[in-house]
Formats: structure tokens, sequence, C-alpha cells
């Protein structure tokens, strides 16, 4: 495997892994979200829950909207979750609606797996994991 393939391959993986941390910090969020609904709370205003819609927003900026393959997912698909992530954010001040926050975050999970995660694993490009997975003997000369 050439030093390319070998760049293409971590920063793949890498996009992978943050696209996952992203999915599963965004689950935990709309789940603690819910919890205040059940309780009939209207408002966000506990510093720990915008805390974590703002960590959340931060994870999409820095680590994936840039980052992602154009190749892989569609600009679209990106500039609309760019829109959602925007929203969100201006959201993260306190006493703003429940319903909103779970507005926007269900937005952002709803076909998470199937617009941003699959196509990163059946990409038919050869620094996909479907590719390597077919290659485990150059794997272990990394």
């Amino acid at each position: 495997m050439s030093a390319v393939d070998q760049w293409s391959l971590t920063l793949l993986i890498h996009s992978l892994e943050s696209l996952k941390k992203f999915k599963q910090e965004g689950s935990a969020l709309r789940k603690n979200i819910k919890a205040l609904e059940k309780k009939h709370i209207i408002n966000v205003s506990q510093k720990g829950l915008i805390d974590e819609a703002e960590s959340l927003c931060e994870i999409w900026r820095t680590d994936l909207s840039t980052k992602l393959s154009k190749k892989i997912i569609p600009t679209a698909d990106i500039e609309k979750m760019n829109e959602y992530i925007s929203s969100l954010f201006k959201l993260c001040r306190p006493n703003n609606r429940v319903s909103s926050y779970l507005k926007f975050i269900t937005s952002i999970l709803k076909g998470f797996d199937n617009t941003y995660i699959h196509p990163y694993m059946v990409a038919p490009e050869s620094n996909s994991p479907t590719y390597l997975i077919n290659m485990p003997s150059e794997m272990a000369n990394i």
C-alpha cells in the first residue's frame, strides 16, 4: 500500500469514527432533551444540556463538515446538515424551547446512517473499508 493510500485510509477511518461519534452524541443529547419533555419542562435551561448541544455543533463544524469527502457525500447533504447545525447552535442559549431542540436534533439524526455513515462503508473507491476488507494481507504491512 502506497503512502498516499495509507493517508487516504487514515482520513477515511477518522471520518467514519467521527461520524459515529457525532451520531452517538446526538442520540444521547436527544435522549436527555426528551427526558425534559417527559417531565413537562418547556425550556432547556440546564447548562450541561446546552453544553452538549454546543459540543455536537462543534464536532460537525470542526471535525466533519470540512473534512468529509465530497466524492462520497453529496455537497447538498453536507450543506443541509450545516443549516441544521447552525439552527441548533442558535438555540444554545438558556431558555429555548425543548420542542425546538428536539426538532433540529431529530432532523440531524433522521437518516444519518444512510446519508453519512453508509456511503463511507460502501464507497467504490480504493480507499473504502469495503476495499480494505478484501486485502487483509496488505494491511498487515502497514
